[in-house]
Order: structure tokens, then sequence, then C-alpha cells
């Protein structure tokens, strides 16, 4: 007999994988990964990433994952250089403070243009996230639509101001049949 929450997990650390490796990430910074609730896993993921913040060539880097969720709703979540803890009581609604690194810019690029411009550091940001999950289906509670928006500063000084995101994620998960499921 196989243990359902184990298959879950491996499941969605698979199609984690699968989904950051793919080149449908081009030239953003979050990737757009939903785990199942009440998962928790550890993990390296191989991820598609722009050569630097803005490029539109990627290449391949392993990360880390990790998710840990301690009450049902609550969670730790590290996906590649973001870290987010949610701290939302409502199911539905994510919320909580965000920490990012983006990498830096230097002459190791393959546009000859960039390889001599004045090489940018990391930055670290920290600021804070908001999600709202809205279920498409009660009987598939990954099948939804996540509307999320974040809003961070850098924290050492390597650019002024904030900046921020709004997105809009459509979640359709495989027929367990496509994936050796019965």
């Amino acid at each position: 007999m196989t243990n359902p929450k184990r298959y879950s997990s491996s499941l969605a650390a698979a199609t984690a994988a699968f989904l950051m490796a793919s080149s449908c990430a081009h030239a953003q910074e979050q990737i757009p990964v939903q785990f199942p609730e009440q998962t928790n896993l550890v993990g390296l993921g191989v991820f598609s990433v722009p050569d630097f913040y803005g490029s539109q060539d990627n290449e391949a880097v392993a990360a880390p994952l990790l998710r840990w969720s301690w009450d049902g709703t609550s969670y730790v979540q590290v996906l590649g250089s973001e870290v987010l803890v949610n701290l939302s009581p409502i199911p539905e609604w994510r919320a909580g403070p965000l920490l990012r690194v983006r990498g830096r810019r230097d002459d190791d690029v393959d546009d000859d243009v960039v390889k001599f411009m004045r090489p940018i550091a990391s930055a670290t940001e920290l600021g804070v996230f908001a999600a709202y999950h809205m279920p498409l289906d009660p009987n598939q509670p990954m099948r939804k639509v996540v509307f999320s928006a974040d809003i961070v500063g850098n924290t050492n000084n390597v650019y002024n101001g904030a900046s921020g995101n709004l997105r809009v994620n459509y979640f359709h998960p495989f027929d367990a049949s496509m994936v050796g499921a019965r």
C-alpha cells in the first residue's frame, strides 16, 4: 500500500522541478509554483533563470526548495532565491513577510554589450506579499487562479526606492493518469 501523503509530496516536488526547468519562466524572477496544502518538503530544484536581471538568455542553476507548515495554514517557503512566511489564518489568503535576493551582474554574461557595462552587486530585498487563491473546482483544490502582489525595498543600498510585482496565475493540475497514478 502506498502512502498518499508521501506520493503527493513527491508529485509536488516533481511538478515543481518540471515547471522550474521549463522556459516558461522567461526573464522573470518569481516562478509560479504551488504546493498542495499541508505539504512539507525539502529538496533541490533546477531553475531556469535569466543570465542577469532583465536578460532574455536563461541558464540552469540548482537551488533549494523548502516548505514547512506548522498549523495547516501558516508556513515558511523557500523557492530558489525567495523566502516567504505565510501568516494568514484564512485558507484562501496568503500574506506575510518576504525576503528576496537578486543576483549580481558582472562581465560573465553572454551579451557582448552588457559585458562591458558597469557591474551591479547582488541586492537583498525585504518586504511583504499578499495572495488570494480562488478555487475553480472544489474537487481539485490545485485547480485555481491566484492573484498576488508584493512590494520590497533594498536592504543593502544597491538601489533606492521600492519595487513591486502584480501577478495572476492559473493552475491546472495534471490528470492522475498522466503521471502514472491509477
